[in-house]
């Protein structure tokens, strides 16, 4: 029962908070907000929160195919409105249209409810659905794709990013949805008082907020990775919706002409890394950027693919050489939001200077078994892979099993058996390792390299670009698996990646 209890609490803690957000509303002075303008905000403020909620729905389905014009364009390609006042001013223009519109009809004018949530207008059409699917099932408008984070986990990146915009980056918000109403208590519901001499009442705030969450989930719909319901390989797509102007019917397409793929592929690569729903730092990075970038009066796209593309780069470095690759390592939020130049970061160098100016045996110490901080460093060498090899077909799964090419367990007495307890043996190296899923690690983790050759070929399952070059190592040219490949491949992977930080011409800070 306790149990129960507490899951139904941290499910309505986003509906808690739009209560509060609520009366602020409702008790702001009339010298802050007309009895009109109050009245219209509190739906307003209701039907943003709503749209915004179901995170597997576009969010301009969130709204009646009026009201969806006026705020995204008649090609639901942009946000039009550029603050909450402005997106008020549609509210209160579209109100007091539809009740001159139904004035002099038998009808009764519709009520502010009516307009927004049902009863005169039609229910917007799924792109992908059919008549007689659509027919069957008219909640399912819209849901097209799975999202990587729920609603309570968004609310808080979009705080986050509020915050830090109005603090000049200065006031970290844990990523935790277990602190959802306490952050919301400090940094809404309580004026608000920065150390850059900033002031924002309760009321300011919640104006504040309620357009970034809507400007965010505009974002989050068009530019970030999602998973297709209706592939059945659930493959990742970056895409927006739009509106055909031969049918003026909505669909799916690329959010970019350009850059598309190297985008799906490099943030599917952070994602798989941290699959759970707190604590996506890459993500929050990602929406940052957004959140400052996208630009309202581009109809078309807002936002420079390989600006973005970028963008993503540089906080992929980043990471790999301010948090994976020593043990000191930066803060996500000081990368994120006090960087100022990403590109200019160096390796940071371990507090003991073990390896003096070394850079490389430092790299090659964060890549052995047991001291590999986070399986990113696989992904993102997949990724440089992908890149290198011209983007061959390949999709990255979750997988966070390090597994031993040449086994711990069953070594051939001729390769490695004499060194199996140096703490050096190339059997620890990255030259020996790969990522494979747990279920595969399970079945295959004794077997020697020609063994799990055959079944990988046989199963035609090869979760990863650097397992794809070791296989050909042996599958294709016939070398044996021995101290020489594996410091032969050790060597060309650890190259790709110094090369890609730029290592070589760095000086440790």
């Amino acid at each position: 029962m306790t149990l129960k209890i507490a899951s139904i609490t941290t499910a309505s803690k986003h509906e808690i908070i739009k209560a509060r957000l609520l009366v602020v509303i409702k008790n702001a002075a009339s010298s802050e907000l007309s009895l009109a303008e109050s009245d219209t905000a509190k739906a307003l403020i209701h039907n943003v929160w709503e749209a915004c909620s179901n995170m597997n729905q576009y969010v301009q389905y969130g709204f009646n195919t009026t009201l969806r014009k006026k705020i995204f364009s008649e090609d639901l390609t942009c946000l039009v409105p550029q603050n909450f006042d402005d997106l008020l001013s549609v509210y209160e223009h579209h109100n007091r249209y539809k009740s001159e519109e139904h004035s002099n009809d038998n009808k009764p004018a519709p009520t502010l409810h009516n307009i927004l949530f049902d009863s005169y207008y039609d229910n917007p059409i799924n792109p992908y659905e059919t008549a007689d699917s659509r027919s069957a099932d008219e909640n399912s408008d819209g849901e097209a794709y799975y999202s990587l984070i729920n609603f309570s986990n968004f609310l808080l990146h979009v705080l986050r990013i509020m915050i830090n915009e109005q603090s000049s980056s200065r006031q970290d918000i844990a990523l935790d949805d277990k602190q959802l109403l306490v952050q919301f208590e400090d940094h809404i519901l309580t004026e608000t008082n920065f150390d850059n001499g900033k002031h924002f009442s309760v009321l300011s705030q919640v104006k504040a907020f309620i357009y970034c969450l809507l400007k965010m989930k505009f974002v989050f719909d068009h530019f970030i990775i999602k998973r297709n319901a209706q592939d059945s390989k659930e493959h990742w797509t970056i895409k927006k919706l739009t509106m055909s102007k031969s049918s003026h019917s909505a669909y799916y397409k690329n959010s970019f002409e350009q850059d598309n793929d190297s985008l799906v592929m490099l943030q599917s690569a952070f994602h798989v890394s941290t699959p759970t729903m707190n604590y996506k730092h890459w993500l929050n990075a990602a929406l940052s950027y957004l959140y400052t970038h996208y630009n309202n009066s581009d109809y078309e796209t807002g936002l420079d693919s390989l600006s973005y593309l970028k963008h993503l780069e540089a906080i992929a470095r980043a990471f790999m050489l301010r948090r994976y690759l020593t043990d000191n390592p930066d803060e996500y939020h000081q990368i994120i939001y006090q960087t100022s130049n990403l590109n200019s970061l160096s390796l940071k160098q371990d507090k003991h200077n073990v390896y003096s100016n070394d850079m490389r045996s430092q790299i090659e110490h964060y890549l052995r078994y047991g001291n590999i901080r986070n399986i990113f460093v696989f992904n993102y060498l997949d990724y440089l892979l992908w890149i290198r090899n011209n983007k061959p077909s390949f999709t990255f799964t979750s997988r966070s099993s390090i597994e031993h090419f040449y086994p711990q367990n069953k070594r051939d007495k001729d390769i490695l058996i004499n060194e199996k307890d140096s703490p050096d043996t190339l059997l620890h190296s990255f030259g020996n390792l790969c990522l494979i899923s747990h279920s595969l690690n399970s079945r295959v983790t004794n077997d020697m390299p020609t063994v799990k050759v055959k079944y990988f070929l046989d199963a035609k399952q090869i979760d990863s670009l650097k397992l794809f070059k070791m296989i050909d190592y042996i599958h294709d040219t016939g070398i044996k698996w021995d101290k020489d490949t594996i410091r032969q491949h050790g060597n060309e992977m650890v190259d790709l990646l110094v090369n890609n930080l730029q290592i070589a011409e760095q000086v440790s800070s």
